[in-house]
């Protein structure tokens, strides 16, 4: 599963970039979600913003933008792996030698990465859609 993924300074600057956005939001529509991730460390640069917010030039995804111009946005995925109610990703590393025949090597340890708390599809909650070891490490979530 590869979400949508555009760098802001490249994508900003394309004909179309409102329309890939989508939609901002409608009564028959769910707000579209966008992760923002500057090149920081340990899941901080990480934040969540709708279209809406992507579009309106005065908004604070728009202002972190301007100082982060390339910052990938990324389709936010609303329905995610879930194990026991937590978000996973899994994190596997893989070796492409040939593209023609197609010789790709997966390596077998590969690992799992859990959100600390319970995931609901609207959460902002970072413990709960993040699964980035870093910042779920210290966190609390149920006993």
């Amino acid at each position: 599963l590869l979400p949508e993924s555009y760098v802001w300074r490249e994508f900003s600057h394309r004909p179309d970039w409102r329309a890939l956005l989508g939609p901002a939001e409608g009564a028959l529509l769910p707000p579209r979600r966008w992760l923002i991730k500057r090149a920081v460390h340990r899941g901080k640069g990480v934040s969540l913003a709708t279209t809406a917010e992507l579009l309106n030039a005065s908004s604070d995804a728009r202002a972190l933008l301007a100082l982060h111009p390339d910052a990938v946005v990324q389709r936010y995925v609303d329905a995610a792996f879930l194990v026991g109610g937590r978000k996973l990703s899994l994190r596997l590393y893989s070796l492409l030698t040939c593209s023609r025949p197609l010789r790709v090597y997966l390596y077998t340890e590969g690992f799992a990465l859990f959100a600390t708390d319970e995931y609901e599809s609207d959460s902002t909650e970072r413990l709960a859609i993040l699964t980035n070891a870093a910042v779920n490490k210290r966190g609390v979530g149920p006993a």
